[in-house]
């Protein structure tokens, strides 16, 4: 070691389920938080290994590296265990015992910032050649990274790590010592539920993140809560749970069944073990009333009528990667060229020129952004329509995944072509009355709804 003069120093613990990002539980389970700990030191490993520096990670938990742990790094990394009380006594040693190698300057900073970028360090490394010390500022008030060129205890002379008054406070000590002190670009890390949510966000909108460890991890523990409003639906709830069934395995899904009080067999035919709320009638207040129950990330609301790809989940977050709201595109288990001119007009005209989702196309959204928006409307009718409107006002236009959702054809049943061509071309009019400002009542009097 000491090759290069420059030390990095990575202050982390070897992830342990129970003892790593635990606050990030009951959201994620003990084996996710080490599955997640394990992502950002791959990124941040991969990141270091590309400067020209030595690595040491600076390590607690067992006394020594796992074999499993130190195969994360580079060949060449060096570890030692963190040694003293309390966190601040802990890095100024980690500094102190790497410096006093004979290294002109080091740079410390933890594992919870999966976004470090060689340039990070790099651009820390030449402020040294300037000033004493160099801070990574953290957007909640602390910081990511800590560099010294000479052993020194002030940085370290603050009372509490736990505030958003730390980079602050350690800023006010290192002045007061005489140091002079740089800084580098702020970054984010991941402690919380939040933060993980937080993270997705950036992975949406930077497309070089996508193919970090960290967020594919986002991308595989991305909870989604699969809501569906029921009312006296004896004759195919039972067939629609059937298909269900094998998804209730997947620990990243929830199941709500939100029942506006149906008086026919429809409860009876749900099986043990499903989730069933009871709520008033009206598709929006079911819907609201089960997503406030919910705990996903995302909410998907899909009607009894409905039969979702074999690998639904996936295509969900597909569009997550990118998408704060989407929907699957609609078709028809028909040869009827009525109804697929029908799903070619909700896929391809309605959804990519209006941007309008309607809830047979089985709508998913952003959980944070669902609430943000208002919820459903609780309207007896055109609630998706609005929805979709109240999102577009906002900004937000809904994304098609790759396949579709096939949906019953019931509100046409056995209806010619001519006929089934005038009914469904009710509900274009009905949504112009509806903007037009018709009232709802008058509107819903209208609209066939077939049970």
């Amino acid at each position: 070691m000491n090759k290069t003069r420059r030390a990095l120093i990575l202050f982390t613990r070897v992830p342990e389920p129970g003892k790593t990002k635990t606050r990030l539980q009951p959201t994620l389970s003990a084996e996710e938080c080490v599955k997640l700990h394990t992502a950002i030191l791959k990124d941040v490993a991969a990141a270091c290994g590309t400067v020209n520096a030595d690595l040491f990670v600076c390590f607690t938990g067992p006394d020594r590296a796992p074999a499993s742990f130190s195969a994360l790094f580079p060949e060449g990394t060096a570890f030692f265990p963190q040694a003293g009380e309390g966190l601040g006594v802990r890095m100024e040693r980690a500094l102190r015992d790497v410096l006093e190698q004979g290294y002109r300057s080091a740079l410390l900073f933890g594992s919870d910032v999966p976004e470090i970028e060689a340039e990070d360090l790099n651009s820390a490394f030449r402020i040294l050649e300037q000033r004493d010390a160099v801070l990574g500022p953290t957007t909640d008030g602390g910081y990511w990274l800590i560099g010294l060129n000479a052993p020194s205890g002030a940085p370290f002379d603050v009372k509490e790590y736990s505030t958003d008054s730390v980079l602050t406070n350690t800023l006010d000590s290192m002045k007061a010592a005489g140091l002079t002190v740089g800084t580098v670009r702020e970054r984010s890390d991941i402690d919380t539920p939040e933060d993980l949510n937080a993270f997705r966000e950036r992975v949406r909108k930077n497309k070089a993140l996508r193919g970090s460890h960290t967020a594919q991890f986002a991308r595989e523990a991305l909870r989604i809560s699969v809501i569906v409003p029921m009312y006296n639906e004896e004759k195919l709830i039972g067939g629609f749970l059937e298909q269900l069934e094998p998804f209730r395995k997947d620990p990243t899904l929830e199941f709500l069944l939100a029942d506006g009080g149906s008086t026919d067999r429809t409860l009876e035919r749900v099986p043990d073990g499903w989730t069933v709320l009871q709520t008033p009638k009206g598709r929006a207040c079911q819907m609201n009333t089960a997503a406030e129950q919910s705990t996903g990330d995302v909410l998907f609301f899909l009607h009894v009528d409905s039969e979702v790809p074999e690998d639904f989940p996936e295509e969900i977050r597909e569009v997550m990667d990118t998408d704060r709201f989407g929907c699957f595109g609609i078709a028809y288990r028909t040869k009827d060229w009525v109804m697929h001119t029908n799903s070619f007009y909700a896929n391809h005209v309605r959804l990519r020129f209006q941007h309008i989702a309607f809830g047979d196309q089985g709508i998913f959204v952003d959980r944070d952004l669902f609430f943000k928006a208002g919820k459903y409307p609780e309207l007896p009718i055109m609630e998706d329509l609005q929805f979709s409107m109240n999102l577009r006002d906002m900004g937000v236009c809904p994304k098609l995944t790759k396949k579709r959702i096939y949906t019953s054809d019931r509100r046409h049943p056995e209806k010619g072509a001519i006929k089934q061509l005038i009914s469904l071309h009710q509900y274009p009019e009905l949504r112009k009355m509806y903007r037009e400002g018709v009232p709802i009542e008058e509107i819903a009097k209208r609209y066939e709804d077939i049970r």
